[in-house]
């Protein structure tokens, strides 16, 4: 588990250049100085492990507001709330994805060709 955990922090300071000495240099981030860094790779993680995969017929809207049932389909994608909005939403997938793309362009791509194949 720990050459996982050490795995995880080289690529994250290495992806994203989130370091204490960023913190410790950068005024406007003094409130955040002791725990910015365990908190920026919580944030990363609970968007990493917020990556669902649904299946099921997807509704479509029809212009006089009813809605028809497209054949099932599978959907790899961020869940924005896990408890209160457990679903795909393509408005946040690409806030999301400009934060995973950086971590992992497979599961970058992966999401993107399942929202383009919905």
């Amino acid at each position: 588990m720990s050459q996982k955990r050490s795995a995880f922090d080289a690529k994250f300071v290495k992806v994203y250049n989130i370091t204490q000495s960023r913190f410790d240099q950068d005024d406007t981030l003094k409130p955040f100085k002791d725990q910015g860094v365990q908190f920026s790779k919580e944030a990363l993680s609970d968007l990493l492990g917020g990556i669902s995969y649904f299946w099921g017929p997807i509704q479509i809207k029809q212009e006089d507001g009813s809605g028809k049932y497209d054949d099932p389909a599978g959907l790899y994608t961020h869940v924005p709330a896990r408890q209160g909005f457990p679903r795909g939403f393509l408005w946040d997938e690409g806030f999301h994805l400009h934060i995973t793309c950086q971590w992992s362009r497979f599961i970058c791509i992966d999401s993107l060709k399942h929202w383009f194949n919905s």
